[in-house]
């Protein structure tokens, strides 16, 4: 029988003896990181919301169905969902892995050889060995790994949250920002059927004598004119559409979304939360915090790596000159030990290593601290332009109201005689921008909306 037999205990003497002379080489520390969200979030958002609507609003408000099942066709088919699920399930696993190496591992060794000596004499060998070993986790470095694997999930969570908030605004912007362009086409073809009529009656007044021919070739330039401007807010549509397809993981060659015959654009203004609670359900915000206390654990494993690491280990097995005597009780071993492995001279490697570790967390600080920033930036910037939009599309409604008027007073005076057709034409064309411009408005107010969405974390 052969006993190979080490006293943990004599590891002790070993172990204080190389934590005395390491000691000094892992008390780089972290400066005492503020909380930046206490210290950069203020109390109230500059702008005025009080008399904005219910907080309590979601993607469901728009009140669209056919926005609704766009934005849940991305959801399950855009290729980032996909890539953001893989993520999380990658860091589950990770963290499997993790625990999994917090157990004892084992592992069971079979061997069969034979040995040719000088004087042409063969020695055989044969033997099997069962081997459990386990590291004692005396500085963490193990719960530190499982700590890092937990906040990957946690992290990778977020980001599959933050992917669906900003792939729900993509897919909304778009939608409406197709949806005005169809409106405007129904805008440029009334307009280019009314200059069709018109140059009828121009042509006839003509040919009475009554008007000179230069009002006609005037009003053959304004209907091509109508015409260009249709084929390029259809070219811009096709883009839109284009965009549309891709956001829902479909090939633009088979998306088609079908023309409207008017448009009611939603009217939706939020009210988000102070900005502490904003802040707290932002997931990109949750996102830099959970890289913040990965750096400073990898900081904290990077000053462990100077302390030695102690495994115990057990094994038993049988082993034989002769096959045949395997398996007797004479050929049966055991072992059980304890090793301690530490490294004295690395050429400054560990050093280096917290050092490296120092300035990626003091990296993740100051990242934490421009998202928090940007956050604020967003949702106040977001605010604002909800208050300028309602401002305009109030300037707006007057503008188009007035340009009615005179265009239906240059009209009338028009059919009299009182004025050319060049400048009826003029008074068209302004009331055409008037009612684009209105339609625009109102399409900056949906995105300052869809903004204020993304900037507050509505998930959908």
């Amino acid at each position: 029988m052969r006993i190979d037999l080490y006293c943990v205990y004599s590891v002790l003497p070993m172990l204080a003896s190389t934590l005395a002379i390491l000691s000094g080489c892992s008390t780089v520390t972290l400066p005492a990181a503020a909380d930046s969200r206490n210290t950069l979030t203020p109390a109230i958002w500059k702008n005025e919301i009080a008399d904005l609507a219910d907080p309590a609003i979601d993607w469901s408000s728009f009140g669209d169905d056919v926005l609704a099942e766009l934005i849940e066709q991305a959801l399950s088919n855009n290729p980032d969902i996909t890539t953001a699920v893989e993520s999380l399930n990658a860091s589950r696993l990770a963290l499997d892995e993790a625990r999994a190496n917090r157990n004892l591992v084992y592992s069971v060794t079979g061997s069969a050889g034979a040995d040719r000596i000088r004087d042409f004499s063969t020695t055989e060998s044969y033997g099997i060995s069962a081997v459990a070993s386990y590291e004692v986790d005396v500085w963490g470095r193990q719960a530190d790994n499982v700590t890092v694997a937990e906040l990957g999930i946690v992290q990778a969570e977020a980001s599959l949250l933050t992917t669906r908030i900003s792939l729900a605004a993509e897919v909304a912007d778009a939608y409406y920002s197709l949806r005005v362009q169809d409106e405007r086409l129904n805008l440029q073809r009334e307009a280019l059927q009314f200059a069709l009529r018109q140059q009828q009656q121009i042509q006839a007044r003509h040919r009475a004598g009554i008007i000179a021919g230069i009002e006609l070739n005037n009003q053959e330039v304004e209907i091509q004119r109508l015409r260009a401007g249709i084929e390029d807010l259809e070219g811009s549509r096709s883009l839109e559409e284009d965009r549309l397809a891709v956001l829902t993981g479909r090939p633009p060659q088979d998306f088609r979304l079908p023309g409207i015959a008017s448009l009611a654009l939603p009217a939706i203004r939020l009210a988000p939360e102070t900005p502490a609670e904003v802040l707290r359900v932002r997931p990109d915000i949750r996102v830099a915090e959970t890289r913040l206390r990965v750096s400073e654990v990898r900081f904290e494993q990077a000053k462990k790596a100077f302390y030695p690491t102690i495994t115990l280990s057990g094994s038993t097995g049988l082993a034989s000159d002769a096959l045949n005597d395997l398996v007797t009780d004479s050929s049966w071993t055991w072992g059980i030990g304890a090793d301690l492995v530490t490294t004295l001279f690395d050429n400054g490697a560990r050093s280096r290593g917290v050092e490296s570790a120092r300035i990626g967390a003091a990296q993740s600080l100051a990242a934490y601290r421009g998202t928090i920033l940007s956050a604020l930036q967003d949702v106040e910037g977001a605010l604002n332009q909800q208050e300028v939009n309602l401002r305009q599309f109030e300037i707006r409604q007057l503008q188009l109201a007035a340009q009615e008027r005179l265009t239906r007073e240059t009209e009338a005076r028009y059919r009299v005689g009182a004025v050319s057709g060049f400048e009826l034409v003029r008074q068209q064309r302004s009331l055409i921008l008037q009612r684009e411009q209105i339609l625009n408005t109102r399409l900056a107010g949906i995105r300052a909306t869809i903004r204020l969405f993304r900037a507050v974390g509505i998930a959908p």
